[in-house]
């Protein structure tokens, strides 16, 4: 028995083929099958319309800042983002003897900061 089933998603496997009608399987924690899968799971979701995909790589962001505040890093989680370059715009946070939010900012307060 699967712990969850997605059934009838159209498939992105990332591999360069079309997309492709299936059931992806996950037994903990892994995907333990995928395309015409059959079985049980304590858990069925109906993906009819959907598509399923791969977790898709942010190769620039600018959530240097954001990372420490911000646990679910958004809005690219919430778009099937798994994995965040950081560093792209200089700013890297690092231990200062000013506040955070000022050191962001070159010793000047932001005006949206408290």
């Amino acid at each position: 028995m699967y712990d969850h089933l997605i059934r009838n998603a159209t498939i992105v496997d990332g591999l360069g083929g079309k997309p492709y009608r299936g059931n992806i399987a996950i037994k903990d924690g892994v995907i333990a099958a995928i395309g015409d899968v059959s079985g049980n799971a304590r858990e069925t979701l109906n993906a009819e319309g959907a598509y399923a995909t791969p977790g898709w790589v942010d190769v620039h962001t600018h959530y240097d800042g954001q990372v420490t505040w911000d646990d679910t890093i958004e809005p690219s989680f919430c778009h099937g983002v798994t994995t965040i370059v950081m560093g792209n715009c200089g700013i890297v946070p690092r231990i200062h003897r000013v506040p955070f939010d000022q050191a962001l900012h070159h010793g000047r307060r932001h005006p949206d900061s408290p």
